[in-house]
């Protein structure tokens, strides 16, 4: 990864970086992107999938993905609501952060 690069994602993140830091985040940028490319470019071998029990896998991830029907420590989107500084209609506006001149 070049420096151009790493001091566009930190002005993009709203970093200033030093020469260490710029030159330490260009290693490490670089090796995040490599991961990835390496996962994008992974291969299996699916000859004997026909074997493989997937139920399990499934089970161990139900319960991290349901919701549970009586979530404690909810708010009512109306006492949210109530309670949120800027709204328009049942969206609660937030501060644009992705445009800023500075």
């Amino acid at each position: 990864m070049d420096k151009k690069t790493v001091l566009q994602v930190a002005k993009l993140a709203h970093l200033e970086c030093s020469e260490d830091e710029i030159s330490y985040y260009q290693t490490e940028l670089s090796k995040i992107v490599e991961s990835f490319h390496d996962i994008t470019n992974f291969q299996v071998d699916t000859a004997d999938a026909d074997n493989i029990d997937l139920t399990v896998a499934k089970k161990s991830t139900e319960k991290f993905w349901e919701k549970p029907e009586n979530p404690e420590n909810s708010l009512a989107i109306e006492d949210l609501l109530a309670a949120a500084p800027d709204k328009e209609g049942v969206f609660i506006r937030v501060p644009n952060v992705l445009d800023r001149t500075t």
